[in-house]
């Protein structure tokens, strides 16, 4: 503060003033000079031009006087410049004396007015937003405004006395919870001489959420000086920016006006972290930048307006959240979940307006209005999350689950608006998608079962990748269960499809790979022998095997019973009284079995948990043969005297129809799917074929053999019909006879019909008895060749369990039912699984997906050996084949590509399954003295084929490239095995007196279709005796067709010794011929006589 009369930097600034004052006084008088000096006379009269003479003689008086002011003012500024100098030197003497008088002088103001009559004002103090003091009456400048709390208003600037600035208004607190304080208002400037304070900055928001706070305007003029600037707004960290300060206007004869504060740009949008349902969150919105303030007014003579404030900038949008991760599949089986959407990215804040130009005074320029600010840029839109995977399958549920889809990518955010102004803003930019991200999840893999039989698991389907993400791979094929007894070899499952590629962007996943075929089942069984023989029956004569296997009923007309056996124990566990039983039938259930009464012409119907009679059915005249529909729904009985079929409705045991056949009907078969019934009418030699859905006979099959009784296959392409020696094959979509097979030696007038006839549980394989024949004749069904026949016992009737087991009655006067154990050979590979396609592309620059693999074909079954004969001369048994090797599975499709894109290759398709091996022929027995010559050996088998490898998958289509996959390789093939068995040696005989002569050795059997044949059995040798002696022959060595298989060498013959009569040794038998390239069998020696 000085202390002499005035301050010396107030004079200086004042002369300034006065100074600028004057030129543009000076500036006025000379624009204003020329129109009015020399006036145009505004029209051709006199009192026009006295008017106008008159005027001009005016102005040019004014110009004359302004001139002689210009140059007085001059001297003024002049003067008081120099008094400024005058006054600075003094106060450097007066300031120490002048402190008591200064105090003296302001003193009665400041009791009775609460001011000074000269100094400055006091400082608010900061922190509390208090006002500045005010100056001087006479002379002073306020004090500047104290800086607010936070979130408080700043204080508001003291105002001037008679000369003085105004004081700078306090700038607003700060606030991390809210909006920032408004900046303080700057103080007026001095009544007569002085400029107006600044206005306070707006206090910041460093919250997300608190807006910045507005600035201060600054103080205005009163006669002479500039209206003070607008305070900045305030600064915001997520939200608007406060807008500027309006400056203040200057004084009413002159000074310009403030300039408008600039507004403070918006605060950043927050990134977005967190997700809801799995959705990401949209990221924050930008702040909108503040407005600029206004320009203060200039003086009303003598002044320029205050310029506006520059908008502030927008702030920028908040990037999205990622979209959660779906999750994997929870059960067995079960589809993964959706990946969850990427989140928006917050739109950009729009830009502060610029504020507005000031007004100009009479003579002085208008301010220019403030610049638009730029539009905040939009957030980055967030990645999709992946899809789940697809839970593997399981024993309950062998199928793979889906994949998961993926989830779309969020869209970015809009750019805010540029604010207006004199330069309008600029358009903020839009956000960015994300380019990549929710892919789709792998399916999952199929179950691999370990149950007999089963297929495996498909695998699952990859799931869809999102907008543009990849499709995910599909699971792979679970591989098949073996084969055994009774069920085939599983496929293997097919592997999964690969999703699809992002509607905008992203490849096709690749398929699964198919699941390896089960392996073929060993062979089993001999070939064939009785392993059981049950007893206690009384001329068993039919017998039926329920569904499950579980158990067999019998029954027999001489004891007018049936009874019950435990196919587990091979016991009898029940008996039940059925008077004169002919056929019998047992219900798919298994809780119900049907007995046909040919003397009483009834059907009794038995509970099988409680084995007592239900009920009992009257049909027609002397009933035969029963069956029941596949369903269970009704009984079929062939009525023998009648010569009509009778339908029972299994619900409530009634009579729904009544069918005429021709003459004799005896036994009927229902196909598999229940739609036909055969007919077997002994009487006629026919076959009668019955439409099951209206009852009516749709076809008749004539000239057949002594037909007796009917079996149709398990998959209903033919019926086999018994008869005399033979059974007639027909086909049953033509009902016609397509092959008929001798299966006993028949004899013109010694009845040698044969009995029952039954098809096994694979449909591999025919069993048909010869009822006077004694012999069972088991067939190839697949070539309608005989495979063996068992002979020596009586048989009558045979049912085949599903477990690959025979049970044979023996008949009228026996009391055994023979259990059969019937070979099997090897058994198929099972297929494997195709591989999955490819995913397509559905984008332009998408690649397809590849296609999966084929799945390897499973190795067929090796063959079981032939059992070596257990009689004396008794043919060994022969050898099983191999089974197939199962086929490859077919590689998947390549995925499309897009027409930019490449094309999937395609799958390899699978290997072929290895072929099985066959089984060597059984050893034939050795003669003795009941049957002197030695059996045959047994034929080896054939190997399988090996399975034919899967084909390749084609390339996908669309795009470019791409490549067919190539196709699985042949299985391995089996060279070896399926040796014949060596030929039984002939018995040695050994007499006193009469003939002596040695039993022949049995032949080798042949080799299968790659194995050696088998060696041929010595012959016997006759002892020494006293008639002729002849020693037996050397069997001949088996033979061999396969390449580089050797044939069997024959065997030597018998020696022969007498001590008297003739001697002759047995010729050696012939060596076995050789496959190509294979040695020959060597000869037998000859015995010696």
């Amino acid at each position: 503060m000085s202390y002499v009369i005035a301050s010396p930097g107030a004079l200086s600034a004042a002369a300034s003033d006065l100074r600028d004052l004057g030129s543009l006084i000076a500036a006025a008088n000379a624009v204003a000079a020329g129109p009015t000096g020399n006036l145009a006379v505004a029209a051709q009269d006199e009192v026009s031009e006295a008017v106008a003479a008159f005027l001009s003689g005016h102005a040019r008086e004014f110009q004359d006087l302004s001139a002689r002011v210009q140059s007085s003012y001059d001297q003024f500024v002049q003067t008081l410049s120099a008094a400024a100098g005058s006054y600075a030197h003094a106060e450097a003497f007066s300031a120490s004396p002048l402190q008591a008088v200064l105090g003296l002088v302001n003193a009665p103001t400041e009791y009775l007015l609460g001011r000074p009559l000269i100094g400055n004002g006091a400082n608010g103090l900061d922190g509390t937003g208090a006002a500045g003091g005010a100056g001087g009456l006479l002379w002073g400048n306020g004090g500047a405004g104290g800086s607010g709390a936070p979130g408080q208003t700043g204080g508001t600037g003291g105002s001037a006395g008679l000369i003085g600035r105004g004081g700078v208004g306090g700038a607003g607190g700060a606030s991390s919870t809210g909006n920032g304080g408004a900046g303080g208002a700057g103080g007026a400037g001095g009544w007569l001489f002085g400029a107006g304070g600044t206005g306070g900055a707006g206090g910041a928001a460093t919250g997300l959420l608190g807006a910045g706070g507005v600035g201060g305007a600054g103080g205005h003029a009163w006669l002479l000086g500039n209206g003070g600037p607008g305070g900045t707004g305030g600064a915001s960290a997520g939200a608007t920016g406060g807008n500027g300060g309006n400056g203040g206007s200057a004084g009413f004869l002159y000074g310009n006006g403030g300039d408008g504060g600039t507004g403070a740009h918006g605060g950043a949008g927050a990134d977005a972290t967190g997700v809801h349902h799995s959705v990401g969150d949209n990221g924050g919105p930008g702040g909108d930048g503040g407005s600029g303030g206004s320009g203060g007014a200039g003086g009303r003579i003598f002044g320029n307006g205050g310029n506006g404030g520059d908008g502030g900038s927008g702030g920028s949008g908040g990037i999205g959240a990622r979209g959660a991760d779906g999750s994997p599949g929870v059960a067995a089986g079960s589809d993964g979940f959706d990946g969850g959407d990427g989140g928006r990215g917050g739109d950009g804040g729009d830009g502060g307006n610029g504020g507005t130009a000031g007004a100009k005074g009479l003579f002085g320029h208008a301010g220019v209005d403030g610049a638009g600010g730029t539009g905040g840029s939009g957030g980055a839109g967030a990645e999709g999350g992946r899809g789940g995977v697809g839970a593997a399958g399981d024993a309950g549920s062998p199928d793979g689950g889906k994949g998961g889809n993926g989830g779309d990518p969020g869209a970015g955010g809009k750019g805010g608006d540029g604010g207006s102004g004199s330069t309008a803003g600029a358009h903020g930019p839009s956000g960015s998608a994300a380019g990549s991200g929710g892919d789709g999840g792998a399916g999952g893999d199929g179950y691999s079962l370990s149950a007999p039989g089963a297929d495996g698991g498909n695998g699952g389907n990859g799931g869809d990748g999102g907008a543009v993400g990849n499709g995910g791979r599909g699971g792979d094929g679970g591989v098949g269960g073996h084969a055994d007894a009774t069920k085939a070899s599983g496929a293997g499952g097919r592997g999964g499809d690969g999703g699809s590629g992002g509607k905008l962007s992203g490849n096709g996943g690749d398929g699964g790979s198919g699941g390896d075929g089960g392996t073929g089942a060993a062979g089993t069984g001999n070939y064939p022998a009785v392993v059981t023989n049950i007893t206690g029956f009384d001329g068993p004569s039919g017998v039926a095997v329920s569904w499950d296997g579980t158990r067999a009923y019998v029954i027999s007309a001489t004891s007018n019973t049936m009874s019950v056996i435990d196919t587990a124990t091979h016991t009898i566990t029940a008996t039940i009284m059925v008077n004169d039983p002919t056929s019998v039938a047992v219900s798919p259930d298994g809780t119900r079995v049907y007995v046909s009464s040919l003397t009483n012409n009834t059907v009794s119907v038995i509970n099988t948990a409680t084995n007592t009679v239900t009920g009992t059915i009257a049909v027609g005249g002397f009933p035969g043969g029963v069956a029941v529909s596949p369903d269970g729904a009704h009984i079929y009985v062939a009525n023998n005297l009648d010569n009509t079929v009778s339908v029972i409705d299994a619900a409530d045991n009634s009579i729904a129809a009544t069918i005429h056949v021709q003459f004799g009907p005896w036994d009927l078969a229902v196909s598999p799917d229940g739609t036909r019934v055969y007919v077997v009418n002994s009487d006629s030699n026919s076959l009668s074929v019955i439409n099951t859905a209206n009852n009516t006979v749709s076809a008749t099959v004539t000239d057949l053999s002594s037909p007796i009784h009917v079996a149709v296959s398990r998959d209903g392409a033919h019926a086999y019909v018994s008869g005399l020696g033979t059974v007639q094959v027909i086909d049953t979509s033509t009902n016609t006879v397509s092959t008929t097979i001798a299966t006993s030696h028949y004899q013109p007038g010694l009845n040698y019909s044969d009995g029952g006839v039954a098809v096994s549980a694979d449909g591999t394989q025919l069993y048909v008895c010869s009822i006077e024949g004694g012999s069972v004749a088991v067939l190839d069904t697949g070539n309608n060749t005989i495979i063996t026949t068992l002979n020596g016992l009586g048989f009558c009737s045979v049912a085949a369990g599903p477990d690959g087991a025979a049970y044979v009655t023996q008949g009228y006067g026996s009391d055994v039912v023979s259990v059969i154990d019937i070979p099997r050979d090897g058994s198929v590979g099972g297929t494997g699984g195709a591989g999955g396609h490819g995913g397509d592309a559905l984008t332009a620059s998408g690649n397809g997906g590849h296609g999966g693999t084929g799945g390897h074909g499973g190795t067929g079954g090796a063959g079981i050996d032939g059992a070596a004969a257990t009689t004396a001369g008794g043919t060994g048994g022969t050898g099983g084949n191999g089974g197939n090797g199962g086929a490859g599975g077919t590689g998947g499709v390549g995925g499309k590509g897009g027409a930019l894109g490449a094309n999937g290759n395609g799958g390899a398709g699978g290997t072929g399954g290895d072929a099985g091996a066959p089984g060597d022929g059984g050893d034939g027995g050795n003669g003795d003295s009941g049957h002197v010559d030695g059996g045959a050996g047994g034929r080896g088998g054939d190997p399988g084929s090996p399975g034919l490898g899967g084909a390749g998958g084609a390339a996908g289509i669309g795009g470019s490239g791409g490549e067919a996959g190539t196709g699985g390789i042949r299985g391995a093939a089996v060279d070896s095995g399926g040796d014949g068995g060596n030929g039984g040696n002939g018995f040695a005989a050994d007499l006193i007196n009469g003939e002596a002569r040695g039993g022949s050795g049995g032949r080798g059997g042949h080799g299968g279709s790659v194995g050696n044949g088998g060696d041929g059995g010595n012959g016997g040798n006759a002892g020494t005796n006293f008639g002729s002696a002849t020693g037996g022959d050397g069997g001949d060595g088996g033979d061999a067709t396969g390449p580089g298989a050797s044939g069997g060498d024959g065997g030597n013959g018998g020696d022969a010794d007498s001590f008297s009569g003739s001697r002759h040794g047995g010729s050696g038998g012939a060596g076995g011929t050789a496959g190509s390239g294979g040695t020959p069998g060597k000869a037998g020696q000859p015995g010696t006589g």
